[in-house]
């Protein structure tokens, strides 16, 4: 949490489709947005759960980017997105979470 101030303040709030009403999807991002943090979130505490999480291009100022480096922050690897992106949650991994950057 110390090394994303976007999670510090309760500010900056971006909610985002997720496709699954059994999974909550928002973004976290910093003034100027110089800082961006997607998360997707289980609600469902008993089942496997899978959602189609857009990320938050608009926060990026234009051009808007073609992609965007996601880094999952629980995993430590980085790929980059285009479009829609399918996220798999379970029981024992009901959250996942990324920083997204235009260059990583």
């Amino acid at each position: 949490r110390q090394a994303n101030p976007a999670l510090q303040s309760h500010r900056g709030l971006t909610l985002a489709a997720s496709g699954n009403d059994r999974v909550i999807a928002f973004a976290k991002a910093t003034p100027g947005n110089g800082n961006v943090v997607l998360a997707a979130i289980s609600l469902d505490p008993f089942h496997p759960q899978t959602a189609r999480v857009e990320p938050p291009y608009a926060l990026f100022a234009p051009p808007w980017p073609d992609g965007l480096v996601a880094e999952d922050l629980l995993a430590g690897q980085r790929e980059t997105w285009r479009g829609e992106r399918e996220v798999a949650l379970s029981p024992d991994q009901p959250y996942r979470i990324w920083r997204l950057s235009r260059h990583g």
